[in-house]
């Protein structure tokens, strides 16, 4: 008969305790010691990331990276730095850097050795307003698949827009405003779906303005103006159904104006002077009923002035100088414009005699119809 098995000693059995206690946490750390989310990287590898990237910049005396030290201090405390929490693989929560904002903080250098794949959980990224911040943007940039803020505005920015910003699919906000960037909007910008703002005036952007960014429905201040784009308004930007402000001023656009924007019925402010538009000013602008400010000047915008736009009872500012607009002035826009305080009519071929109604815009501040072949007085205007 077998001798039953006998136990091993003592500590054997301890050593074989231990390593099935290894083997049962060699995927992952103990629950409660983890201190990163998955893919994610530790707070203090995230401040570290930071410090070089402090190392390789110059700043102005009134720089606010005094409080980045390499000393052990927290660097939620640090100036421009904001934290939050997210969960750690055990299942607890654990601080990661969640923003930075360093608007006007006089840096001189560049972003190319900031390592942003080491800092995934950035909600909010700002460094508007450092007007020797230069270089190109980090393709890098795409990784920050949290981000909802992203303002480079003021800076000096040169290259390209990286194709790679069009991966931000949180984003809600993008100034890339006042820089020395060039080449074309990326027409993959037209996937930031929860897009709300998107700033890209004073730069040298040249080529069309892509049709796609007629699918960002959530879009509602737009601003492309100061730059070389060329080519047509596209008819897409009708679309976007909650479009207030939309400036396009001061490029190379040609063609006429789409009668579709007629159709964006929350539009408030519409910028599309120093321009090559042709053709006519749409009826269809009579629909735009919350419209403030409407500026077609410097164009090569021929026909009447549409008796519709009469109906813009809150307009606040028009302005159709400069173009080569036919016809009289309708009578409905002299008396119907109530809110109107600066209206533009000048450097056209108008004709006929100055509406008297005119006289009755009570909070009309300025008014121009020099440069045309008006005839009559307005002896009863007076300005406000």
């Amino acid at each position: 008969m077998a001798n039953p098995t006998v136990p091993p000693p003592l500590p054997h059995r301890l050593v074989l305790s231990f390593a099935l206690l290894l083997l049962l946490l060699a995927p992952g750390q103990a629950k409660g010691t983890a201190t990163t989310h998955p893919g994610g990287t530790s707070l203090g590898a995230q401040a570290a990331v930071l410090l070089r990237w402090k190392s390789s910049i110059r700043y102005s005396s009134k720089h606010q990276l005094g409080t980045w030290r390499d000393d052990g201090a927290y660097p939620c405390n640090w100036t421009g730095i904001t934290c939050g929490n997210t969960w750690s693989r055990g299942g607890t929560t654990v601080k990661v850097i969640r923003g930075i904002s360093l608007r006007g903080a006089g840096i001189v250098g560049e972003l190319d050795t900031l390592r942003f794949q080491s800092l995934p959980y950035l909600v909010n990224l700002d460094f508007g307003d450092n007007f020797h911040l230069s270089g190109a943007i980090p393709p890098g940039i795409g990784s920050l698949s949290m981000l909802s803020r992203l303002n480079f505005s003021s800076d000096q920015f040169s290259g390209h827009i990286p194709a790679s910003i069009c991966n931000l699919g949180w984003l809600t906000h993008l100034d890339l405003s006042n820089n020395n960037i060039t080449g074309q909007i990326p027409p993959a910008v037209g996937n930031l779906s929860r897009l709300a703002f998107l700033s890209l005036t004073g730069n040298r952007l040249s080529g069309d303005i892509p049709w796609y960014l007629g699918q960002l429905r959530n879009m509602r201040e737009m601003d492309l103006s100061f730059n070389i784009l060329s080519g047509q308004i596209p008819s897409s930007l009708a679309n976007l159904t909650n479009l207030s402000s939309v400036g396009l001023h001061y490029n190379r656009l040609s063609g006429h104006i789409p009668e579709e924007l007629g159709q964006a019925q929350t539009m408030q402010e519409l910028y599309l002077g120093n321009n090559y538009l042709t053709g006519l000013i749409p009826p269809s602008f009579g629909n735009l009923t919350m419209l403030r400010f409407l500026y077609t000047y410097s164009n090569h915008l021929t026909g009447p002035i549409p008796a519709e736009l009469g109906m813009l009872s809150r307009l606040i500012g028009l302005d159709l100088s400069g173009c080569h607009l036919t016809g009289s002035v309708p009578s409905s826009l002299a008396g119907n414009l109530t809110s109107a305080a600066y209206i533009s009519l000048y450097g056209n071929l108008i004709t006929g005699s100055i509406p008297h109604k005119f006289g009755n815009l009570m909070n009309l501040e300025e008014l121009y119809l020099s440069d045309n072949f008006i005839a009559g007085t307005l002896a009863r205007f007076v300005p406000k």
